[in-house]
């Protein structure tokens, strides 16, 4: 099982990912682990490409991931990085929806 922590800043956007785990499958096979790596890469890339927030990723361990961010607090920014978390969200409540026994979610404000 994937247990994944998202922990949200005041402002409700995201602030750090940590993942520590395997979905069950042989590795590289299993479909709910390349779907929530595809997510989580595709996030963290779609933040970086738009340099208008830091990623700091650690995954140095296999099954483990973690990142925290870091941005620019104009308003502007805000809502960019809002939807960003929101998207990162509904992606991972899907995934915990349709795969329980294969990921847990826990949800974290700051």
């Amino acid at each position: 099982m994937i247990s994944i922590t998202i922990t949200l800043d005041d402002n409700q956007i995201l602030k750090e990912v940590n993942a520590v785990g395997h979905a069950g499958g042989k590795a590289g096979t299993d479909i709910v682990c390349a779907a929530f790596t595809s997510l989580i890469r595709s996030i963290g890339a779609t933040i970086q490409e738009k340099e208008i927030a830091s990623v700091k990723a650690h995954t140095k361990e296999r099954g483990k991931l973690s990142f925290s961010v870091s941005y620019n607090k104009t308003k502007e920014v805000k809502a960019y990085m809002k939807g960003i978390t929101d998207v990162l969200l509904m992606g991972i409540q899907l995934l915990c929806a349709e795969y329980p026994d294969k990921l847990v979610n826990i949800l974290k404000n700051r």
